[in-house]
């Protein structure tokens, strides 16, 4: 399998909205009432949740979870960002499938990190807060271009990094397992931006 580029995230860094140039404020992540999924877009099979049993992590494993979950609280935001941005459909498409997927995703690792007794977050963190903030000025085709470059191919390609990188010495079975599971969607998901980003220029 081709490695993925490999590009870099905002340095100290991660549906109306009153102007186009406004900054989005923190954002807590909740579900949608309705989250369309078009049938255009291939989605990955159903995420069964994982039995979390007890146990402890390892500094590695505690590190790795937390950047997974908060790479998925950011993506999360960002994709109900899209919904009142975007003027694609096929980037609404998308950030729907994102926001399903990534959802699923942080479900099943809040239920591991809660089993090893480690706190879930809930809010995109002040690291990456940035990412959000810039997208929040932005509205239409700007926005499609930022959120294609900096979530669909910026955001993804070093989640695949964090996991290619990190998951050998992961110590926790359901942590290697859930991680083992989420690579292949993180790779469809970088993939569809490549496409994504040839169509929004």
């Amino acid at each position: 399998m081709r490695e993925p580029k490999t590009w870099k995230l905002v340095p100290a860094a991660a549906v109306l909205a009153l102007a186009g140039c406004a900054t989005e404020p923190v954002v807590h992540v909740h579900t949608p009432a309705t989250v369309a999924t078009p049938a255009a877009v291939a989605v990955a099979p159903a995420v069964t949740t994982m039995g979390a049993t007890s146990g402890t992590f390892t500094a590695i494993d505690r590190d790795f979870a937390l950047t997974a979950a908060n790479n998925n609280l950011l993506e999360m935001a960002a994709a109900e960002m899209a919904q009142r941005r975007t003027s694609s459909p096929d980037v609404l498409s998308y950030a729907s499938m994102l926001y399903q997927h990534h959802s699923a995703a942080m479900t099943e690792l809040s239920a591991i990190m809660r089993a090893r007794g480690m706190g879930v977050p809930s809010v995109v963190p002040s690291t990456l807060q940035p990412i959000m903030n810039r997208l929040g000025t932005t509205r239409g085709g700007d926005f499609d271009r930022q959120f294609v470059t900096t979530i669909g191919l910026e955001a993804h390609a070093s989640a695949l990094t964090t996991f290619q990188q990190r998951m050998g010495a992961l110590s926790d079975p359901e942590l290697r397992a859930w991680a083992a599971k989420t690579l292949p969607v993180l790779q469809q998901h970088y993939a569809m931006a490549q496409q994504l980003a040839v169509q929004v220029g």
